[in-house]
């Protein structure tokens, strides 16, 4: 299963710009999942220290697991991976950046002051 988060606008309404947004990236899914992943993978090889590890060696592709996408009202959305082997993922997961349909950057978790949406209790 893979949630999709929707940020609303401070009056509790989904913003048109993100429902357009999330209507395309569902329709584009696994397609879009796919390459978030193997960008996860490409820059952990290329960057080993950008996701806590001490060389690429280490890098395991195959154990990413608790995906959800978290939208709001730009055009830049994230692929949460809740749970992967890398050390900087602890506690909160790791987010690759996503501006349309392609991905751009990776956000380490681990100093974030709040959980993301979909990894509380």
């Amino acid at each position: 299963m893979l949630a999709v988060h929707l940020m609303t606008s401070t009056d509790g309404r989904v913003p048109q710009q993100a429902a357009d947004l999330a209507t395309r990236i569902v329709a584009a899914v696994p397609g879009v999942l796919d390459d978030a992943l193997a960008f996860l993978v490409a820059t952990a090889r290329a960057d080993p220290q950008a996701v806590g590890l001490d060389d690429a060696g280490a890098v395991v592709a195959d154990v990413l697991d608790e995906l959800s996408l978290v939208l709001d009202e730009s055009d830049e959305w994230l692929v949460h991976v809740g749970e992967c082997p890398f050390p900087a993922a602890d506690p909160y997961g790791i987010a690759v950046r996503m501006r349309g349909l392609r991905p751009v950057g990776l956000e380490v978790l681990e100093d974030a002051e709040t959980e993301p949406p979909g990894t509380g209790s």
